[in-house]
């Protein structure tokens, strides 16, 4: 069978998904340092991949795990969906996502990030981690490659997420 490129690092990079998607689970129950001391870039992709493992693929109605991931004061971009400015408004809007589209889901290929610069510090900002995934169980079977721009401040909290994304097919 012959496969395009596109299809071999899909293939390539959910091998490597299913690979780590058991440490994912664990570290949603892991608690994690808060000073700014202890953000590193290893931090910063596993809070990004256990935020998106906990918005889009558990169902938790209460978004327990997700409150100690996200900032009270989040702000959050879309390219499908109206910007939010707090937390509650953002969890609504995703709980309204995940009610409209039941066999919504995610699998994370592979997290980017950087630390903040001192000034950036000064300012609240802990670092940037960007998250490239496919959404999966879209309405007519539609795909979508997505990628996740989070902010996060010096305690390790998202900020500020922005997503766009782009559909890939059946």
């Amino acid at each position: 069978m012959f496969l395009s490129t596109q299809q071999q690092v899909v293939l390539n990079l959910s091998a490597r998904f299913t690979q780590s998607h058991s440490q994912t689970t664990q570290y949603c129950n892991m608690s994690f340092p808060t000073t700014n001391s202890s953000l590193t870039l290893e931090l910063l992709k596993t809070r990004s991949r256990a935020i998106m493992e906990v918005l889009c693929n558990q169902r938790d109605p209460n978004f327990t795990v997700a409150r100690t991931l996200l900032h009270p004061a989040l702000q959050m971009e879309h390219d499908d969906y109206p910007t939010t400015s707090d937390l509650e408004a953002y969890l609504t809007m995703f709980s309204e996502v995940l009610t409209s589209v039941p066999d919504f889901g995610c699998v994370v290929h592979t997290e980017i990030a950087e630390l903040a610069s001192n000034e950036e510090r000064q300012n609240g900002i802990g670092g940037r981690c960007w998250v490239f995934s496919t959404i999966t169980g879209l309405q007519d079977g539609v795909e979508k490659y997505s990628v996740d721009m989070m902010v996060f401040d010096n305690q390790g909290l998202a900020i500020k997420l922005k997503d766009v994304q782009r559909e890939i097919g059946k």
